[in-house]
């Protein structure tokens, strides 16, 4: 009995030892490989962080990824950034980096032609005559020319399909859809690409050379292109059609709304400078700065009368704003020197505080408010403070400028005052960037480089804008808006201060008479 089990026992001794043996030794390799495995992907991919001028990854990062599948996702990403970042530095194509959908791709689209819509009567009352602005060969519309767009506009959509299909080898375009536009024609793609990121800066230099055009745009988001291009003919919106439509338009207008221009697509945009205290304005010389001041002007005394809104102007150069000396609408007479502006500067801080006294005893939290609560002859105007070419000023005397600008930029919006800083650049050399805080809004006409846009309003193509075009990135708008504004000649803003004249007279004529 005992011999018998102790027999069993040996035979399952030596059966483990035959068995376990080997099964343990394959494992350990197993172990080994993947160890190896693992070592020759972390070493993988901090010799693609180096590249990349990131940190290496310690033990203690990759602990992070305790599987090699983890490992492969993290080396895959970073194998897509290289890419994208060669295309980046001119080496690749841009679409180099991205992977398309395989098979066959079908193409669908629309085409689109956004037509200007006619004013309509005017609904707010108007201080002057709109037609102050309309010029003698104004052109309403022309037929011949809106059909020589559209066949431009597919001439251009060919050259896209063929060029998309050129970079793939194959049509890659699953929607384009075409939106002719007064200015130009703009496509929008939708690509089939299953990864990879689309650099719109190469992008839009492969199409600026294939076009031959230097006003043309892309943007992309994702698989999403769209690409902008100056057509050889347009149908220019007039400072008419402009204005005409800012007074018909039944957008509820504060005092300070202001008509900017229009957009791509033709409709009028109107900002609210109620809503900022400060704003600042740039631009080289002949951009277009003291047009959109005039324009600014304009706009407020077309819906205003002068005890509703007054105007502080500054320019240093002595040659701005001639034509409006003498206006009712002006809070002083107009200022050349820096000392009267500095007392000017100094006595809008005081007047800011003597009106939130007047708030605070009221129980009201601005202007608007305060208006309404007491009687016609206690209102106080909003005013609109413009200081022309501001970086003169600070460049000479920045600690003197600051001490009576900063104070007065942190507390002048609900008080009904805004500052309006024109400058030929922003960066921070000029324009502080403990001033620019207090500058929540900005309009950027064309300036000297793609650097000074960005530092300026945080995006390209600025330096490629036409005179009379900008950007506008208002406080309460999370991406800037492309504006072309309208020109207001001299002549033309003489008149206008002339016919609100005779306007606030006949009004006053009448008050006597009754």
């Amino acid at each position: 009995m005992i011999e018998t089990i102790l027999s069993a026992f040996f035979a399952v001794v030596l059966l483990v030892g035959v068995v376990g043996v080997p099964a343990y030794m394959i494992i350990k390799s197993i172990e080994m490989r993947e160890d190896i495995k693992r070592m020759r992907k972390e070493r993988e991919i901090n010799d693609r962080r180096l590249d990349l001028g990131q940190r290496l990854f310690t033990d203690i990062d990759f602990e992070k990824y305790p599987t090699i599948k983890e490992l492969e996702g993290l080396n895959e990403d970073l194998k897509n950034l290289q890419k994208f970042r060669r295309v980046e530095r001119g080496v690749d194509r841009w679409f180099e980096a991205l992977k398309v959908a395989k098979g066959n791709v079908k193409q669908e689209g629309s085409v689109e032609y956004v037509e200007l819509e006619e004013a309509g009567k005017p609904q707010i009352p108007l201080n002057w005559n709109i037609d102050l602005v309309k010029q003698s060969d104004e052109v309403v519309f022309d037929e011949e020319k809106r059909n020589r767009r559209i066949r431009e506009a597919e001439v251009l959509k060919d050259k896209i399909n063929s060029y998309f299909e050129s970079c793939f080898n194959k049509n890659a375009i699953e929607t384009l859809n075409t939106k002719i536009t007064w200015r130009g024609v703009e496509f929008f793609l939708r690509l089939a690409i299953e990864q990879g990121t689309i650099e719109e800066k190469a992008l839009e230099s492969e199409l600026t050379k294939l076009f031959s055009n230097d006003l043309l745009w892309v943007k992309a988001y994702q698989n999403i292109v769209r690409i902008s291009i100056k057509t050889s003919e347009r149908e220019i919106p007039t400072s008419h059609f402009m204005f005409s439509k800012f007074a018909s338009e039944g957008v509820p207008k504060t005092p300070l709304t202001i008509m900017a221009g229009v957009d791509t697509e033709g409709r009028v945009r109107q900002y609210d400078l109620a809503t900022t205290g400060g704003v600042l304005l740039c631009g080289t010389v002949g951009a277009g700065k003291s047009n959109f001041v005039r324009q600014v002007i304009s706009s407020i005394m077309l819906h205003n009368k002068p005890d509703e809104v007054k105007f502080v102007l500054y320019n240093p150069n002595k040659i701005e704003f001639k034509e409006l000396e003498n206006s009712p609408y002006l809070y002083t007479d107009v200022l050349k020197k820096e000392e009267d502006l500095f007392n000017d500067l100094e006595y809008l801080e005081n007047e800011v505080d003597r009106r939130l006294n007047l708030f605070s005893e009221l129980s009201v939290h601005n202007l608007s408010g305060f208006n309404e609560k007491v009687g016609i002859s206690e209102r106080l105007p909003y005013i609109v403070t413009v200081i022309d070419e501001v970086d003169y000023l600070l460049q000479y005397n920045q600690e003197a400028v600051m001490e009576v600008l900063k104070p007065l930029l942190a507390k002048c919006r609900v008080a009904g005052i805004v500052c309006l800083l024109t400058t030929s650049n922003a960066r921070s050399y000029i324009i502080p960037q403990n001033l620019k805080i207090d500058l929540p809004c900005v309009i950027t006409f064309k300036l000297a480089s793609e650097l000074d846009g960005e530092i300026a309003i945080g995006m390209r193509g600025v330096d490629r804008l036409e005179k009379g075009e900008c950007f506008i990135k208002w406080n309460d708008s999370p991406e800037p808006s492309r504006i072309s504004t309208p020109y207001i000649y001299e002549d033309q803003m003489t008149k206008i201060v002339e016919a609100v004249k005779r306007n606030i007279s006949k009004i006053k004529d009448k008050r006597n008479d009754s």
